[in-house]
């Protein structure tokens, strides 16, 4: 029982925090660290009690003893209060702390350098390409400072050697960190793009619409703006897939795309839900704005031709989100609208009818009708 209890304990330890769940860059970086701290701990307190009853190194061990209590501060706070900001700058300072008293403690022997491109490892993946690079010239120059400072006061066989010898190491081994950062970051923005993004359509899937919409109602009631959500049908569908074939549907559903990215603006967020299903979230635009987007796009539809399809039609329902606004009862209301404007003859759109009553989110729950 107790054995479990504490891998139960140990578990939660290493969890992240659920507010970083679903910003993948954010998760990761608090992955590191909650990681880091746990590890500094852990190093910091057998570091201190090494050097305190092997090599009698008192002052360090101090030093380290009180950084271990700081880590655990830091630790503490980073779980209670979820600030990756705060959290990841006690870290990446309190890693240079190390190697710089490190540094002046082995008096800029040749461990030096490898103590170096400790802080680069932390750095950019904590602090990102911008804010690392910036942080890790502060410590090159501090690194540098103390080297220059070692030349009256410590026993070098030749200070220019080492000096240079340090600059080459801070250079190339933060360029190699650099480098690989910024690659990585590539390679993350793909892959984040490709899960994102609807494979037919080229616009985003439901997974992305599922983010912008919870965001959009966070800036809501944050910033007390507005937002219109428009969710669309093409009428028939089915059957088109049916008498002409699954591979003419996906060009009217090429075509269809087109004539949305056409007339939506750059700020505008466009959502292949699945299917023939649509989801355009307008930040920042009321009602009568957004009416005026959707007859807009119910003609264009309407006097489109389509590739071997010639004339389709489309059902639509709107709805405006606001600060009092019940975000669950928001989309079932326009789902419902949707609903409404098929059963109402198709080509058309619906504005829901929406209560004003002030409840926090819970998320996206519900499912357009066809």
């Amino acid at each position: 029982m107790n054995l479990t209890r504490s891998l139960s304990t140990l578990t939660t330890l290493v969890q992240v925090p659920s507010e970083f769940v679903e910003d993948f860059r954010r998760f990761r970086r608090a992955q590191l660290l909650n990681f880091f701290l746990i590890l500094m701990i852990l190093v910091l307190l057998l570091a201190s009690i090494f050097n305190w009853l092997v090599v009698q190194f008192y002052l360090i061990s101090i030093i380290e003893a009180v950084l271990s209590v700081f880590c655990c501060w830091t630790y503490y706070w980073f779980r209670t209060k979820s600030d990756l900001v705060t959290t990841g700058w006690i870290a990446s300072s309190i890693t240079g702390l190390i190697a710089i008293t490190l540094i002046i403690h082995m008096k800029g022997q040749l461990d030096t350098y490898a103590l170096t491109i400790i802080y680069p490892l932390l750095a950019y993946p904590i602090h990102g390409t911008r804010k690392g690079s910036f942080a890790y010239g502060v410590f090159s120059l501090i690194v540098i400072g103390t080297i220059v400072y070692g030349w009256t006061h410590w026993d070098f066989v030749s200070p220019i050697s080492t000096l240079f010898n340090v600059s080459v190491v801070l250079i190339i081994g933060g360029g190699i960190i650099v480098y690989y950062e910024l690659t990585k970051e590539e390679a993350l923005d793909k892959a984040h793009v490709v899960a994102m993004t609807d494979p037919l359509s080229g616009i985003w899937n439901r997974a992305m619409f599922d983010q912008v919409f919870e965001r959009e109602i966070a800036n809501s009631r944050r910033y007390h703006l507005s937002f219109s959500l428009i969710l669309s049908d093409l009428d028939h569908f089915k059957q088109i897939n049916d008498i002409h074939g699954h591979h003419v549907g996906d060009s009217v559903l090429k075509e269809y795309t087109a004539i949305f990215r056409e007339r939506k603006r750059s700020v505008d967020h466009l959502s292949r839900w699945g299917g023939d299903e649509f989801a355009l979230i307008l930040p920042n635009t009321r009602l009568v704005e957004a009416e005026m987007v959707v007859k807009a796009l119910i003609d264009a539809v309407r006097n489109h031709r389509f590739k071997d399809v010639g004339g389709v039609t489309v059902s639509m329902g709107l709805g405006e989100f606001n600060e009092r606004t019940n975000c669950d009862d928001f989309f079932k209301a326009i789902d419902q609208a949707l609903y409404d404007a098929k059963q109402q003859g198709r080509d058309r759109y619906v504005v829901a009818n929406l209560p004003k009553t002030p409840i926090a989110s819970s998320g996206v729950h519900s499912r357009l009708h066809t």
